[in-house]
């Protein structure tokens, strides 16, 4: 079952104590590579093992992502598109139903 969990961008590591203490995750994913920095530091300081344990992606390529041992993936999220295909589908979805 999917878990949200809102901290600062620079809280990653903060957050990663609840996260763990909620029972560890399969995959997380961070809005961005500082981010998920934050919560690699703190998987790997609760000796949670990424990505052999839990998988950890970013929604945002940085210098983080790219330079992170064990690597963080990136999802890149491509917003304009998303927003645009959601309405094309929300309208089409709706003047079937009327």
């Amino acid at each position: 079952m999917p878990r949200v969990y809102r901290s600062a961008e620079r809280a990653g590591e903060n957050i990663t104590h609840a996260i763990v203490d909620d029972g560890i995750l399969d995959a997380i994913l961070c809005h961005t590579g500082r981010q998920a920095a934050g919560v690699l530091a703190g998987l790997t300081a609760r000796g949670v093992a990424v990505p052999d344990r839990t998988m950890l992606a970013a929604a945002s390529d940085s210098e983080h992502t790219r330079h992170s041992r064990p690597a963080i993936s990136v999802v890149e999220l491509n917003a304009p598109a998303t927003r645009a295909l959601v309405a094309a589908r929300w309208v089409r979805r709706s003047s079937t139903r009327s």
